[in-house]
């Protein structure tokens, strides 16, 4: 639409009137600029609850994917008498993230460590705290107390699995990586 604006009346007599009526434009357009301004700050406003509700369901899901992650290949732990004290070995590992919703966390590869000083015949669930769900060496943890080693304990809990390891100068033990989602395997 072309605004269209009278030209200033080339008599004296004629411009109070020009002037009472530019004075009534003036006021209109300031009044569309402030409704403008007002549905701009409305706008904003939606989009950053949109943007703070779109970022909690993103880490909701990834909390998920977390939850419900688990290693692969299974069979992953293996203990090993290691002279005054066990060592328990995690053999590299995929860690599986499912799809959740339109969240598709990357699975991770590559994954590998080591777990020393460990007591001998004692049974360990073997896990790590990762909260990027990015980490290939994360430090690597041992538990006698399977609640301690579960998905929840922690932020970024990951459970790996469970291995006994040998009596003191006894040979390896194998033990598995838990492939349900979840949780610690019973």
């Amino acid at each position: 639409m072309t605004l269209k604006l009278p030209r200033l009346p080339q008599t004296q007599g004629d411009w109070a009137s020009f002037q009472i009526w530019w004075q009534q434009v003036v006021e209109a357009v300031e009044a569309h600029e402030t409704t403008q301004d007002d549905i701009l700050g409305d706008l904003t406003a939606q989009l950053e609850l949109i943007n703070t509700a779109q970022s909690s369901a993103t880490a909701a899901a990834r909390e998920l994917a977390r939850i419900n992650s688990y290693p692969t290949p299974s069979g992953i732990l293996s203990a090993a008498d290691a002279g005054t004290t066990a060592t328990v070995t995690v053999a590299s590992h995929t860690r599986v993230y499912p799809v959740q919703g339109s969240i598709d966390v990357p699975d991770v590869a590559g994954i590998t460590g080591t777990v020393t000083g460990l007591a001998f015949s004692t049974h360990y669930y073997i896990y790590y705290d990762d909260t990027t769900l990015a980490d290939t060496t994360p430090n690597f943890q041992a538990t006698t107390t399977a609640a301690t080693a579960q998905v929840g304990a922690a932020a970024g809990r990951h459970y790996v699995g469970d291995v006994t390891t040998p009596a003191d100068g006894g040979g390896g033990t194998t033990g598995g990586g838990y492939q349900a989602p979840g949780g610690v395997q019973p």
